[in-house]
């Protein structure tokens, strides 16, 4: 989390942009997705929320980004062309792909990842996500190959102890009063 809250201070700085991909590992229910929702909200960007299980394509992937866009009233602008097809620049937004390790075809979105690429391949248009913020969480992060794998900084969460979770409710059952013993 710290990780985080330096490449958010540091892309507020610059421009809204985290520079490198971050890989949120560990069991469900630690909040990964808040913590995404929570760095989008930080850096004051939209929040494309898109289980990695439910991205059949580059295409859909590309489709899903543009609908979610297209709610906040964003839209990608077209740039030229890019290996023959329209090159379309993505705005600054925060992409979330949970659940990384079932993504169909992962080599396809190899390109995407890579910090100088940052470009999805699809078979209409390229899109350029060089101003975009990737997050990805895993519950098992020993199913990504290699290549892939070494595109994200690997962020290991784990579950809160009795002892922290007590320090985080404690303020809430503080009495706000003392009562008189008069």
């Amino acid at each position: 989390v710290r990780r985080l809250k330096v490449a958010c201070a540091m892309a507020l700085r610059e421009s809204p942009v985290v520079l490198s991909g971050y890989m949120l590992c560990g069991p469900g229910g630690l909040g990964k997705t808040e913590l995404a929702r929570r760095v989008a909200r930080a850096l004051d960007l939209p929040f494309v929320d898109t289980p990695a299980s439910t991205i059949k394509s580059v295409d859909d992937f590309l489709k899903r980004v543009r609908d979610t866009l297209r709610g906040s009233g964003l839209e990608p602008e077209e740039t030229g062309t890019d290996s023959g097809l329209p090159r379309r620049k993505f705005p600054s937004v925060v992409v979330f792909l949970d659940e990384i390790h079932v993504l169909k075809n992962p080599d396809s979105f190899l390109n995407l990842f890579e910090p100088k690429e940052r470009r999805a391949v699809g078979s209409k248009e390229v899109g350029d996500f060089s101003a975009a913020s990737f997050l990805c969480a895993t519950t098992d992060k020993g199913q990504l190959r290699g290549p892939f794998r070494s595109r994200f900084i690997m962020v290991d969460l784990e579950p809160y102890s009795e002892d922290e979770v007590a320090q985080i409710v404690a303020p809430i059952f503080r009495p706000t009063f003392e009562v008189s013993q008069e």
